[in-house]
């Protein structure tokens, strides 16, 4: 169902006396005020409660929705940061992403029976427990799954410990984003896909051992993972992408797969404990501020099978004082590495000012 407005039905919208601003029809509510509060009743016969529609209104407690409600759009309610209760009806078909997302005060959610589509992760960076009665959702423990347990939807914000079921194939986007005291996490042997973000600022997380059944990661897995130590990545892993490890500040501890061809856009930027560097013969293409910002990086072994590194791959690594690449094919573009670091390519002395190609 449809949860955006067009201008027109904005400009022909009734407001209330809260300067809620309904459709003509009744039928869609478009806009809140952001400082409506602390309590407030939708008008019954609303269908649609539009995208935004009470983004950051961080005066609201409480909210009564009528039972004609059939779909919560795309951040309806994100940053509704003192809503501490709301009751979804049967009869909601359809949440958007981060319908309720940094609702920090909301303790429990409960999807009626009647939900059919949940966008993304309608509950992104909350401490609520979700729980659901319907056919198409299925809440087990602190986790929300699909209903064959196939994919791992959302985690309640607070838990420590969290074991995935074997089954699992697929953990969602921002499923564990800012799952701020999670400790430690057992991934299943089924599991084939992690999207973007879905580890995002668990800043307490420490070692991570990825099954080799893995075979994609979104863009910004484990960004802004602070205390992360120590990841075990899968054997036949072909790709890291762009801000896989990004501000990963403490990382050391891992070992890059034979099978690895490349490593994408800041994947590894600004990991401060990183001092040595070992690049399997696979890897073909390091991107654009891949290792930009390892302030301790002292070391890289390149292998002679390298096609590119790109534009400042080894940017602010003022540690890196000289490094040998063997191969007089390989593309060095220009500004990769600072200007304090000898660049030698199949012994010759590079200037990283300027463009280097083969």
């Amino acid at each position: 169902m449809k949860t955006t407005f067009s201008n027109q039905e904005y400009e022909n919208a009734v407001c209330d006396e809260f300067g809620v601003a309904y459709s003509s029809d009744g039928k869609k509510l478009l806009r809140a005020p952001s400082e409506i509060g602390p309590t407030y009743t939708v008008r019954s016969g609303v269908e649609v409660i539009c995208d935004s529609a009470f983004s950051d209104a961080d005066q609201l407690e409480h909210i009564v929705l009528p039972q004609s409600l059939k779909a919560i759009g795309i951040s309806a309610f994100d940053d509704c940061s003192s809503l501490k209760e709301i009751n979804i009806p049967d009869g909601v078909v359809s949440i958007g992403d981060m319908a309720f997302g940094s609702c920090y005060a909301l303790k429990k959610i409960t999807l009626p029976p009647s939900v059919e589509c949940l966008d993304r992760n309608p509950f992104r960076d909350t401490h609520s427990r979700v729980e659901s009665k319907g056919p198409k959702c299925i809440s087990k423990g602190y986790g929300l799954y699909t209903s064959d347990i196939r994919r791992l939807v959302n985690v309640y914000g607070g838990v420590r410990k969290f074991t995935v079921p074997e089954g699992v194939e697929v953990i969602g986007e921002e499923a564990f984003a800012h799952c701020r005291q999670l400790r430690e996490v057992s991934l299943p042997s089924t599991l084939k896909q992690i999207e973007r973000y879905a580890f995002g600022w668990c800043e307490r997380l420490q070692n991570v051992d990825l099954p080799d059944s893995l075979k994609k990661m979104g863009d910004h897995t484990f960004a802004y993972c602070d205390r992360l130590q120590a990841v075990r990545l899968p054997k036949h892993l072909e790709t890291i992408p762009e801000g896989t490890f990004c501000i990963c500040p403490m990382l050391v501890d891992f070992r890059l797969p034979e099978s690895l061809k490349v490593i994408g856009e800041y994947a590894f930027y600004n990991n401060d404990a990183l001092t040595d560097l070992f690049l399997p013969d696979s890897v073909e293409i390091l991107n654009d501020h891949c290792f930009s910002g390892c302030s301790a990086l002292k070391s890289v072994r390149i292998p002679s099978g390298m096609k590119k590194i790109c534009y400042k791959a080894f940017f602010r690594c003022p540690s890196l004082k000289e490094i040998n690449i063997p191969s007089m094919e390989t593309e060095v573009e220009y500004g990769s590495f600072l200007k304090t670091c000898k660049v030698i390519r199949a012994g010759e002395v590079l200037d990283v000012e300027e463009a280097t190609l083969p």
